[in-house]
C-alpha cells in the first residue's frame, strides 16, 4: 500500500466463502491500513455480488 491510496471502495455485497480465510484476512488487512491511515473508505451497498470486493483509487 505504501502510503498510495487515495479512495478504498469496499463491494458490501460480495461474500466471501468462509474456505477462503486468506483472501478475507488479506481484504481485513487492507482495510485495516486503510483505517489507520485515514484514508476514505466507500462502501458500495447495491453492487453486484461478482464485482470485486475492494478496489482501491491510488495516487
Amino acid at each position: 500500500m505504501e502510503n498510495r491510496i487515495q479512495q478504498l471502495v469496499i463491494n458490501a455485497q460480495h461474500h466471501i466463502e468462509p474456505t477462503e480465510r486468506e483472501e478475507y484476512d488479506a481484504i481485513n488487512g487492507v482495510i485495516s491500513e486503510a483505517l489507520a491511515k485515514n484514508d476514505q473508505i466507500i462502501v458500495l451497498r447495491d453492487q453486484a455480488p461478482e464485482m470485486a470486493p475492494v478496489s482501491a483509487v491510488t495516487y
